[in-house]
Formats: C-alpha cells, structure tokens, sequence
C-alpha cells in the first residue's frame, strides 16, 4: 500500500463514520506538480477526541485540534476544521473550531496552498490555485497587506516558496511584503532561523534571498543580512553551517546567542571554529567561499 492509498483509506474511514475529510496544503500542491508524496495533512470536521476512537493517534498537536493518526505505517496530520478570529503580536493567530472546510481554506496563507481534494482525488479550488499553479506564482489568499500584517512569518514562507518551487511572487503580493517588511523584526530568532534554512535547503536558494533584499526584508534580519546580500553578490550558493559561519564572522556575539540547539552540528561547530580562525588571522570573510563547505 502506497502513501496516497494508505490515505485515501484514512478518509474513508472518517466518512464512514460520518465525518467529512479532505486532503489540504502542500500534498494537494505537490501532487497537482507531479511531484512525489512525503507528507500528508488532513483537515476534517471531526474533533480530536473523535478522530482517536477510530485511530490511532499522536496528541502532540492536540491543543491545537491537531493529531497524527498512524495507519498502515504512515503518518497523517490531522486537524479539525478552524478559522482564525484574531492575531497577537503580528505572528500568533487565536483559532477557533469550525465545521466547514471554506472556512479552513481561508485561513491558508499563499492560494497554491489553499486547495482540497477528497477521496477521489476531486479537487476544490476556491482560491484559483491551480491557476497560480500553471502561471508559477506565489500570491497571498486575500489582500497581501492584511495577510502579512497577520503574521510576518508568511513574508519568509513567499521567499520560500518562490525558491523552493521556482516559482514568481505575483506583483501585488510582492508590494504588500514591502509595505510589511518591517514587521519581521518582530519574529523570533528562531523561527526566522527555521525559514532562512528552510530556503537555504531549496535548490534556488538565490530566489528566496533575492526576494529578501527587493522586499526591503532583509535588513530587518539583523545578523544574517550581510551574508544574504554577499549570496546574492557573489551568485553563490552555500549550506547551512556556511551561512552560519558567514553570519557569525560579522555578528560573533549575536550569533552566539542564537537559539541554534537544533542545528548545531558538528558541521556549524566546525565552520564557526574556521570563521573565527580567519578573523584571528585577518583574513577576509570571503575566504570561507574557497573552504570546503564541511570542514
């Protein structure tokens, strides 16, 4: 049993038992791409509660009406129907419960994210993605500005998904994420760490950064916008103990707190010591390009 098979069975099952489910976010995407499945998330209006007596189930996500039902040896992410009802701090959305599938399309951030499709692969496209899709763009559902007043971290996630996918960010989108650009500095080291990755792991990682710097974003991001605009410059591309080494070369004591646990490696641990040898020895940052990448 494939992945998708093993998931068309996981709607079933909730349809049997009287509930609606549908395939949402990025399987829909990728799928429509002809791209291969690695990740499946589910939207129903079935509670948590509900969905553990037919499943079972991780309630790691469960405050947030979340739970991953294990099935036939795959993981489903599964979450209730929600829409979201107000934003704190320009990142942090208050959700509620809700038992329409609209509601839940509406709260997605980019429209080629915003799609379903049922058991039959049937897909319902509210939001004209797969338009987008065709076209290559990256555009928010609904106006730009609000979105990204919402929640600063989907300016990063545009980034992402452009280098990611290779794909445009539409026009209007773009200058919305200009007007919101100071907004950023609102996000936390790490999850501005988490998105920066994220787009350095793309294979067009010079997308993403180049969007950063026409959006006015990346001076915002503080210790890493010297290496971002030195990628761009050099056309360049590097891995994550790279940048980070880059990073550190200009910003030592910013970089030292970073929240990096997570990433810290033998790799960054490795290319922080070369940085720091090069600083000793007055070299240039430029020098870590003629390094191997993993020292």
């Amino acid at each position: 049993m494939t992945y998708l098979e093993a998931g068309i069975e996981v709607i079933k099952l909730l349809e049997s038992n009287g509930y609606e489910a549908y395939f949402v976010g990025g399987f829909v995407r990728d799928y429509l791409l002809g791209e291969e499945c690695n990740d499946i998330d589910i939207a129903t209006n079935a509670l948590p509660g509900a969905v553990s007596t037919i499943f079972n189930v991780n309630k790691t996500g469960i405050l947030y009406n979340c739970v991953t039902i294990n099935y036939e040896g795959y993981k489903f992410e599964t979450t209730t129907y929600r829409k979201e009802i107000s934003y704190n701090d320009n990142r942090h959305p208050v959700y509620e419960v809700t038992n329409t599938l609209l509601d839940d399309l509406k709260r997605r951030d980019f429209t080629v994210n915003a799609m379903a499709m049922d058991k039959d692969l049937k897909l319902i496209d509210i939001f004209s993605g797969l338009d987008d899709l065709k076209n290559k763009l990256i555009k928010t559902v609904f106006e730009p500005q609000k979105r990204f007043t919402e929640d600063a971290l989907r300016m990063l996630r545009a980034a992402y998904f452009a280098a990611k996918l290779d794909f445009k960010i539409a026009d209007d989108t773009l200058l919305g994420m200009k007007k919101c650009s100071y907004l950023v500095q609102n996000l936390s080291n790490d999850r501005i760490c988490w998105e920066l990755e994220k787009i350095i792991n793309t294979k067009h990682q010079i997308i993403g950064f180049k969007y950063l710097i026409e959006t006015n974003i990346a001076p915002y991001l503080l210790q890493f916008k010297n290496a971002i605009y030195l990628a761009v410059e050099k056309n360049i591309t590097f891995d994550w103990p790279l940048f980070i080494a880059i990073s550190y070369y200009d910003n030592p004591d910013e970089i030292e707190f970073l929240h990096l646990k997570s990433s810290l490696n033998n790799q960054i641990v490795s290319a922080i010591k070369l940085s720091k040898e090069l600083k000793k020895n007055t070299f240039t940052k430029d020098i870590l390009f003629d390094y191997p990448q993993h020292v």
